[in-house]
């Protein structure tokens, strides 16, 4: 989980920031969208979804160590880290994603035309 979120951040950064912004400088609205389009299709079936829900598992899996708990002052201060950044992570990534990015992207998925160029403005 260490090196597995910052991965993963990075992921998100490359194509906010990188690729998109590099991309729209060239393209017209139509051609950005269908560049988020295949994007899109990249992403469901790429290594980063092994990732993106592999590191769910582990969270709660950190969860489950805290709730376990710990012995003594120490070991419940640890208990309470784990369950707390076991949480974050699907809360923060995967609720957002699910609940946000991916019914935009949906709807993003059947634009084409005139409609596409009209979204992105």
């Amino acid at each position: 989980m260490a090196t597995g979120g910052p991965l993963v951040a990075d992921v998100f950064t490359a194509i906010a920031r990188d690729r998109l912004d590099g991309r729209n400088a060239q393209l017209a609205d139509g051609g950005r969208v269908a560049t988020m389009q295949s994007i899109n299709r990249v992403v469901c079936c790429s290594v980063f979804m092994a990732q993106f829900l592999g590191l769910t598992t582990v969270s709660v899996g950190q969860v489950a160590l805290g709730v376990i708990g710990g012995d003594g002052e120490a070991g419940w201060a640890m208990a309470i880290a784990r369950v707390a950044a076991g949480a974050i992570y699907p809360l923060g990534c995967v609720g957002v994603t699910a609940l946000t990015n991916v019914p935009m992207n949906t709807a993003l998925a059947s634009l084409d035309g005139e409609a596409a160029r009209a979204c992105w403005r």
